[in-house]
């Protein structure tokens, strides 16, 4: 898929209280930072719903519930083993202000990575299954689309203003907003991330192979 695709409260209420119940009495991995678990039995719930969306068969590989109050670092999630590149997050619940959640245009046709910017390189854990923490921002990686040019002001002071603003050059992107019984669909390859947060966040991500 070529860009982000929003379907907007496609979600029951019911599944979505479903959703924050399994999450609640799941194990988690590394507790107290990341707060992930495994989807359980929604694993493939959504299949046939994103494969009618995108007129061609998918089917879920991978994914994570996802709880925190710390911004995720831009990033991808593609890995070329498992073919999954269409992710759709799925907010389930959030306190305080409404969090944003940024694709950017740009894109890593490789193996998934976060860019840890000036902040030290985060080691992720073995049952991560996702992510190499990198040292260095995406414009000084082998990424495609850069603008080659600033950040945009307004995206940057709105959304992305705990990052150094220079550590965003050359990324442009979309804006979308964490609201339960949305689904947010775009293409793994996409660098996304969090935006700045004043709360907790949870959600679950999906992600599919073509087939």
């Amino acid at each position: 898929m070529n860009k982000p695709k929003i379907l907007k409260k496609i979600i029951p209420e019911q599944r979505i209280l479903r959703h924050i119940n399994e999450f609640n009495n799941s194990d988690k991995r590394h507790p107290g930072t990341m707060n992930t678990a495994d989807p359980g039995k929604y694993m493939h719930a959504y299949d046939d719903l994103i494969s009618e969306v995108l007129k061609t068969k998918v089917t879920a590989v991978s994914g994570n519930y996802y709880k925190h109050d710390i911004p995720y670092m831009p990033h991808t999630d593609y890995k070329s083993h498992l073919g999954n590149c269409v992710n759709a997050v799925i907010p389930l619940s959030y306190t305080k202000n409404q969090p944003r959640f940024i694709i950017f245009d740009q894109m890593w046709k490789y193996e998934s990575v976060t860019w840890c910017m000036h902040y030290d390189v985060k080691v992720f854990g073995r049952y991560c299954g996702v992510n190499t923490g990198v040292k260095g921002c995406p414009h000084e990686y082998d990424v495609e689309y850069l603008t080659n040019k600033e950040i945009d002001d307004n995206l940057y002071n709105d959304h992305l203003s705990h990052l150094k603003k220079e550590d965003l050059f050359g990324m442009s992107g979309t804006v979308t907003y964490f609201e339960p019984r949305d689904i947010i669909l775009f293409n793994n390859q996409n660098i996304h991330c969090t935006s700045s947060i004043n709360g907790v966040k949870l959600g679950l991500s999906l992600r599919f192979k073509y087939g």
